[in-house]
């Protein structure tokens, strides 16, 4: 985050450029599929546009669950929810309609971005693989006429969606790391989890629980990473054995309990066969 941190203006700067390049009030559908396909092929180069859209569709979700319970239990709470005046003011707090009907439409476009015309595009029936399920292939026919008529229709769905980054990358820009975002920085010896930061490399020794966390961020943190694995890949700084990766987890443990008050954020186990990873039920984008 260190890195990113230093270029948040430019991050700002090229994402308004490439904003501005859809012409979201002109009728021209194939210009705006290539000016979203350059903006969304931005905010999955840039790690911290990735971070800010996944803590969006998880924010979201925390927020529907919170609404639900309370309209549950308080005929008061339900009455606010659904009043004009709460949709007025929070109702697109979290873009997340308008972002995943934009993601559709960018992977589409990728299906036939090198068709020249809009005509060429219109007469294309393109069969999708989409991901794999338990039952096999997912397959679906992607039509070029829809695509160009829901680029007609969906056009206006960027404004909500940029004016949302921007004003995240300025929480960014004034807070330096945003603490929301669920990271380490190798610079300072920081956990980011929760709202909070969270020292693990206090003295100027470094230890075996900023090695592991270092590796554990560079590598998924939310898959089991075994000790052998870990020795290959130099996580720990001294010697390499089982107790060393396990005193690390009780220490990365101990601190952020302290700190939060979660007694699980790493799921690890001991002797030969240990292995550690940052508890999946910490990212809703792992388990939905």
């Amino acid at each position: 985050m260190d890195k990113v941190d230093k270029n948040i203006l430019s991050i700002k700067k090229e994402l308004e450029e490439l904003y501005q390049l859809a012409p979201i009030s002109e009728k021209s559908e194939l210009d705006f599929l290539h000016a979203l396909d350059g903006y969304f092929n931005f905010i999955q180069k840039e790690k911290i546009l990735s971070k800010i859209i996944t803590t969006m569709q998880e924010d979201s979700v925390r927020n529907s669950i919170h609404i639900i319970q309370e309209s549950a239990q308080n005929i008061n709470a339900k009455n606010w929810y659904d009043s004009p005046e709460y949709m007025e003011q929070f109702g697109n707090q979290y873009p997340t309609y308008e972002y995943t009907q934009l993601l559709e439409m960018y992977e589409d476009f990728a299906e036939v971005r090198e068709l020249k015309t809009e005509k060429e595009i219109a007469e294309t029936e393109h069969i999708v693989v989409n991901k794999k399920t338990s039952s096999g292939n997912n397959l679906r026919t992607l039509s070029g006429r829809g695509l160009i008529a829901l680029a007609g229709m969906y056009n206006n769905l960027l404004k909500s969606l940029h004016e949302f980054l921007i004003k995240q990358l300025d929480l960014v820009q004034t807070h330096g790391i945003f603490s929301k975002y669920l990271d380490y920085s190798e610079k300072t010896g920081t956990l980011y989890f929760q709202e909070k930061e969270i020292k693990i490399n206090i003295k100027k020794t470094l230890s075996n629980a900023h090695y592991l966390l270092i590796y554990l961020f560079a590598n998924n943190p939310f898959e089991k990473h075994f000790c052998d694995e870990l020795d290959d890949d130099e996580a720990l700084l001294q010697k390499r054995h089982w107790k060393s990766y396990y005193d690390a987890c009780v220490d990365i443990q101990k601190k952020v309990e302290k700190a939060t008050g979660v007694s699980d954020f790493l799921d690890f186990n001991s002797s030969k066969g240990m292995y550690v990873r940052i508890n999946p039920k910490y990212s809703l984008s792992e388990t939905l």
